[in-house]
């Protein structure tokens, strides 16, 4: 079983490649790199001697977050996917972030800037399944309003949460702010998408979008 990943939601790019059982290799570039991702991956494959034309699946990460950078990861996909005729994963790119720190098995509550004065902000808890569920599915919202009514007073707080650290400590004093800011990886988004591909739900890539939670202001128009 060969699988790459990609995670394009954040700050920077990652990329993952799973094989049989491990991740071979797993590599992040600044945001800028976008650009050169098809030499990116290229660069990936040949390093750890992977034919592309051998890989089982694409996982890539479904936001939300930037909304470029989605776009672009998917739509690098989608391509692969047609040419190889390989499927595709989708996952959310929290879901992944969450599965990183599943270990905790404590809720996790994830928050970042969706600028315009308002977050991105969801929910997670390891199940005794082993896997990570979404208990409260990503929100564009008030920070204010999501901590009063989603994120409870025992969650670990992830994501770009520290830069909203006294929002947070003002309706949650005791409130456990994980630093530094923290971003998904797409080694973490293998792990969570794993499931999906043993079970088959592949993305339809005619029609799959990012998690797009701007509707009306960030969307290409035709």
């Amino acid at each position: 079983m060969k699988i790459l990943a990609i995670e394009n939601s954040s700050f920077v790019l990652s990329v993952a490649i799973k094989k049989d059982n491990l991740v071979i290799e797993e590599n992040v570039f600044s945001k800028e790199s976008c650009q050169f991702i098809i030499s990116v991956l290229n660069s990936l494959l040949e390093r750890v001697k992977v034919n592309i034309q051998d890989l089982d699946c694409f996982l890539v990460g479904l936001g939300p977050g930037s909304f470029t950078g989605l776009r672009i990861a998917l739509s690098v996909v989608k391509g692969l996917s047609l040419v190889l005729r390989k499927p595709v994963v989708g996952v959310g790119s929290f879901l992944a972030l969450a599965e990183e720190y599943s270990f905790l098995n404590k809720d996790v509550c994830i928050i970042t800037d969706a600028k315009k004065n308002l977050i991105y902000g969801g929910v997670y808890r390891k199940e005794r399944s082993g896997l990570v569920k979404e208990i409260v599915a990503p929100k564009l919202i008030k920070l204010e309003d999501f901590l009063k009514k989603y994120a409870k007073r025992n969650c670990l707080f992830l994501g770009e949460s520290l830069r909203f650290k006294e929002e947070i400590k003002a309706i949650y004093p005791q409130a456990l702010i994980s630093s530094p800011l923290h971003y998904p990886k797409a080694s973490f988004l293998i792990s969570a998408g794993l499931d999906k591909f043993l079970k088959r739900k592949f993305l339809n890539i005619d029609s799959a979008e990012p998690l797009y939670l701007h509707p009306l202001t960030c969307q290409v128009r035709r």
